[in-house]
């Protein structure tokens, strides 16, 4: 995981089901939000997929990324994911609709 300081984020579009693997994350460009870490890349070796791996490597960013503050989820963004990397944020945030950030 690679996680940067980063401050303004849009809320990503929820993907329409006809473009379900589209690698273009849209977002409510015209929405800005205040978020504190940005997650610019992230990846696990395909054998340790589906175990828990990355979501446990983000938790670790939330809790260490602010010296005294563990950050919730809201406080992140990803930078363009994947299609994968979107279903990971999608699930990990609990939304569709998590931030996005250039």
């Amino acid at each position: 995981v690679v996680a940067e300081d980063v401050r303004e984020a849009c809320r990503a579009l929820p993907a329409r089901p006809e473009r379900r693997e589209d690698a273009t994350v849209w977002c409510k460009a015209d929405e800005r939000h205040s978020v504190q870490c940005g997650i610019s890349r992230m990846w696990v070796h395909p054998r340790f997929r589906r175990r828990g791996v990355m979501g446990r490597l983000l938790d670790s960013v939330r809790a260490d990324f602010v010296y005294g503050c563990a950050l919730g989820k809201e406080a992140i963004a990803f930078s363009q994911p994947t299609p994968d990397g979107k279903r990971l944020a999608a699930a990990y945030t609990g939304t569709d609709e998590f931030f996005v950030y250039r």
